[in-house]
């Protein structure tokens, strides 16, 4: 018998790409640390008419999260928006977790992305149970799913919404934190 509460067959994923913030010598901010945020999603025409649409109307619906999406979303959008929007050298160290499509991130075109015009941008796995991805996963993270939680959507497009919202709206708090205080990095 089927447990009644089932796993769906995919979750809704998204890449995200933040760093440090940086300030200048008389500690004003000059780089947010926010590079980008992209959903791991597809869209596709509705197959047959519903209630809620006609038929052929571009429906969005997640994407399984494999290497080769992941080597896409990298050179198509976190890449380019590194080598955009970075302050600093051009030699940067991308640490990301361990999930298996990460493992694949040492193939031939990501490393033509990352080395691009200059660039040097090398990817490292992070150490198991570093503390360094707690502070991501239990604090950055935990923080932006419970604001995209509080607001309400009915699909995949608004929920895209909610997240970018939730992603813009934590930069502001952690910037008006680190305004208001006296502890410096």
């Amino acid at each position: 018998m089927q447990s009644p509460r089932t796993k769906p067959s995919h979750e809704g994923y998204v890449l995200v790409a933040v760093a440090c913030p940086r300030y200048d010598a008389e500690g004003r901010l000059t780089f947010d640390g926010k590079i980008g945020l992209w959903p791991v999603v597809e869209t596709t025409l509705a197959l047959r008419n519903s209630k809620n649409r006609p038929k052929g109307t571009p429906i969005t619906t997640p994407v399984e999260m494999t290497k080769d999406i992941y080597e896409r979303l990298l050179t198509q959008n976190a890449i380019p928006a590194i080598n955009r929007i970075w302050p600093g050298d051009k030699k940067i160290v991308d640490q990301q977790d361990n999930a298996s499509p990460h493992r694949g991130s040492d193939r031939s075109a990501v490393k033509a992305a990352a080395t691009a015009d200059g660039w040097s941008i090398t990817f490292v796995s992070q150490p198991p149970r570093s503390p360094d991805f707690n502070v991501l996963d239990l604090g950055w993270f935990r923080s932006l799913q419970a604001l995209q939680s509080s607001k309400p959507t009915r699909d995949i497009d608004g929920l895209i919404v909610a997240v970018n919202a939730a992603f813009d709206e934590m930069l502001r708090c952690l910037l008006a934190v680190a305004t208001t205080t006296t502890f410096h990095i």
